[in-house]
Order: structure tokens, then sequence, then C-alpha cells
């Protein structure tokens, strides 16, 4: 088994209520704390034997006049290994008025991740097979601000009502990545192309691929980019015109760009409560602002070159010389059509009635001779959602290197609940 050597990992925080103090004795201030936070954690859940050199099989060596299949060692050891760390630091400040009616909080954290664990390419100098060597090399920072407000009504009589608002930003920019420039990552299923790269100064995960700028019209516009290559006769009238960022007038890997970045510029949250005798009814709203996903739903529906069954309506208006669409290139199209780009991301931002719920408590009657309490309620989860997304669902989950790439899971479904709570 793998041994981690343990680490330390300081803490420590530091808090002033401002509203204990004499200067505030007469005012309605129930609560101003000043706050700030520091701590070091650290992360051991980092698989096992990655300290070690595997091994691998079908290797030739010379032997005798001709070869003998043998085993070598595959990327390197690093008996070095250590925990992964993540420094915290934050600062904030949170205000309350009338004994809690009106809240408030304002903060500010920053995050950096360092020591984290990336493969590195071992040198053929070392005189093994080619491989990786997993190495404490990365380092990621971490920040953003959160706002938090909050009204509660608990005089109002008959009726009584509370809202809590929550506002979040958080972005993220790669310090170090050891000895590498780049890696890339989240491969189209058709393993063509790679969606996602990471490269220091920029966020983790952006999208990277060629940028599309309308569709070839005439033979004329083919010519006018391809001039280092004007023999070639792939590309033709239909087909996506892609920008030749380098200027070596060709199209090719090397005109990619950073596309969009899979994080949200901000998020919120609403949630809005009310009582009216026995009645109650609760709504909790929820959004994203500015985020963009790359859309393999529409590679997969619209890619005509690979696929001529089950694919979109959006395919009866592709390009023909009869029917010149400046969206849709023509079927079957050439190859480069579907390449990792721009033409499958879009704007995910999406506000969602998550949950609402009402109910009504019965307190008059033969049930008070049975019940402590008998509510009767109705709910729903994911009821409305407003987003100009065309896939099955902006809410689209995460995973290892897939950030903001929707691979077209199943989509959370709207429900509705009918109960009754009993208590004796």
């Amino acid at each position: 088994m793998q041994t981690i050597v343990g680490g330390t990992f300081p803490s420590a925080s530091l808090g002033w209520n401002i509203a204990k103090e004499n200067f505030l004795d007469d005012s309605n201030v129930s609560n101003l704390k000043l706050r700030a936070s520091y701590g070091v954690v650290g992360n051991d859940n980092i698989g096992d034997y990655l300290y070690s050199a595997t091994l691998t099989g079908n290797f030739e060596y010379p032997l005798g006049d001709g070869n003998g299949a043998g085993v070598t060692a595959n990327g390197g050891a690093n008996p070095d290994l250590k925990w992964e760390e993540t420094t915290m630091f934050n600062v904030g400040l949170d205000f309350g008025l009338n004994n809690g009616q009106f809240t408030a909080s304002l903060e500010y954290y920053r995050n950096q991740s360092d020591d984290l664990l990336l493969s590195l390419p071992a040198p053929l100098s070392n005189g093994i097979n080619a491989g990786n060597i997993t190495a404490n090399v990365g380092s990621v920072e971490t920040s953003g601000v959160e706002l938090a407000l909050g009204f509660n009504d608990y005089e109002g009589g008959d009726f009584t009502w509370s809202a809590n608002l929550n506002l979040g930003t958080s972005g993220n920019e790669v310090l170090s990545l050891g000895s590498l420039d780049a890696f890339e990552g989240a491969a189209m299923k058709d393993g063509k192309g790679n969606i996602s790269r990471t490269t220091v100064g920029e966020s983790l995960f952006h999208f990277y691929g060629l940028v599309s700028d309308g569709i070839y019209q005439t033979p004329e516009e083919v010519a006018a980019v391809f001039t280092s290559n004007p023999g070639q006769t792939t590309v033709q009238p239909g087909d996506v015109r892609y920008k030749d960022l380098n200027g070596d007038g060709d199209i090719t890997s090397e005109d990619r760009d950073i596309l969009a970045n899979p994080y949200p510029d901000f998020t919120y949250g609403l949630n809005l409560s009310t009582n009216y005798k026995n009645f109650d009814l609760n709504l909790y709203i929820t959004g994203i602002e500015g985020v963009d996903i790359y859309n393999t739903n529409k590679y997969d529906l619209e890619a005509g070159a690979n696929r001529l069954f089950n694919g979109s309506k959006v395919l009866l208006d592709s390009w023909t010389p009869t029917n010149p669409s400046t969206t849709q290139p023509r079927v079957p199209g050439a190859p480069q059509n579907h390449s990792v780009s721009d033409r499958y991301i879009e704007d995910g931002s999406f506000t969602r009635l998550k949950n609402i719920s009402l109910g009504y408590t019965f307190t008059d009657g033969v049930f008070e001779n049975y019940f402590s309490k008998l509510r009767l309620y109705v709910s729903a989860q994911n009821l409305i959602t407003l987003t100009d997304y065309s896939g099955l669902d902006p809410e689209i989950g995460q995973g290892n290197q897939e950030f903001g790439i929707d691979r077209g899971l199943y989509p959370q479904p709207k429900s509705v609940i009918l109960g009754l709570q009993v208590s004796f």
C-alpha cells in the first residue's frame, strides 16, 4: 500500500462583533460582525501506487539476430509524492437590524491549491518506454464574492413572510503546470479532437477549438482562405468557413483558440416564504448567468457527414445551391465542418423554479382530538425553467474535466407531489 506522509495544516480565525460595543448600544443594529479566517487543508485521496513505476509488456528487445518479447518500465517512479494542499483565506462582514429582521452578509474568498497532481510525460532520455510520471506540480487560484440578503417579517399578524437572496461569483486561474505548457482533455466521443484545454494564465478546462466565420458561398471565398493549398477540393461552397488565425493560408489545428469559459459569471438563489393563517407557501428559485455550454448533442444530431439517421430537423435547412444557408452547412459536406469549434457552444444561462409548495394545516374541529398536527400540501420540482439553451437541460452535471460539456444525460424531471404530514 502507498504511504502518505502526514502534513501540518494550520488555521486561524478572528472576529469582532462591533454591535456589542458601547457606541452602538442605542442603535437598532443587532449584529455587525467583521470576520476573517486563514487555513490550510490537505487532500490525501490521490490514488494508490502513483509513486511507483508500472510495467508494460509487448516490448521487444534485440536478441541475437532477432527480437525478443519483454517487459519494461512504463513512465517513471516518484517517491516524493505528497498531499495536495489548499490555502484558504476569506474576509467577511455580517450585518443585522431589528433583532434579525433584516440581515446581510458580504464575503470575499481566495483559495490557492498547490502541489496538485499532474501526469507529466517521461523524457525518453530516461531509457524507459515513453509514459508518464505523476508529480505535485499544479497550482490553481480560485476567488470570488458571496452576498446574502434576508428579510423576515415575524410580526405581521395573520400574514407573515420572509425573503432570502444570495449571489455568488467564482473564477479561477491556473498558476502552474510544472513543465507542461498545456494539456487537453474531454475528447469528443468519436475521437475527433479534444474539447477542453488547460494552460497557465487561463481558467481550468476552457473550450478550445476553431473559430467559425459563416458558410462558404462561392469557390472564390474558398480560394481566398486556402491560399497555400489552392488545389484542395475537400472544402467547397456550403462548408463551414473557419478563421485562419495564424495566417498560413490553410485551416489546421494550429488555428485553434480559446473559445469560451465553462464557469458562470455569477449564480443566484431566491427563497420566498409566506404564511397566512393556516396556509403556507414556499418558493425556491435558482439560476446561473453568463455560463457557456459545449452542446455535444448538436454534434450528434447535426453532423450529417457522420450519421444520416435520427438527425435534427435543422438538417432540412442545410446549404444547397438553391438554399444558400448561412448557418447550416451542406450534407454530407467536408469532414472539417464538424470539428471542435464555437459552432457547438451556447449560452447556458437559466432561471429555474426549483421548488414550490403550498400547504394547509388543520387546527380546528375533530382533528385536534386525534392529531397534534395535520398538514395537507402539494409541491412541485423544476416546474418552470427560463433559458435560451437548446439542449435537454442547462443545469448539467460536472465530471472530471467535463465542466460545461453536455453529453446528453437525462434531464432533471418535473415532478408534482401531493402529501399529508401527521403528528400525534
